[in-house]
């Protein structure tokens, strides 16, 4: 079992807060991953990919409730899958 969150530049800190307890509650060794989201062009609206120091104080910031919060790029544009 694992969760994984996609979190843009507009993700609310509160939110990801509320996640990290969810989880905890059930076990805080649960891993959780934090996964940038990938700007899609022609999409209508711009997506926006959250900062470097965005996603480390969003990681650090549920590391106080849970052991193992990752981030782990998404790899479909890498691989010529988006």
């Amino acid at each position: 079992v694992f969760v994984k969150l996609i979190i843009d530049c507009h993700t609310d800190p509160t939110e990801l807060e509320q996640s990290a307890d969810l989880v905890a509650a059930v076990s805080p060794e649960i891993p959780v991953f934090l996964q940038p989201v990938t700007p899609v062009e022609g999409s209508g609206q711009p997506i926006v990919a959250p900062t470097p120091e965005q996603v480390l104080a969003w990681q650090a910031l549920m590391k106080r409730s849970l052991q193992q919060v990752r981030v782990l790029p998404q790899t479909h544009k890498m691989i010529g899958q988006l």
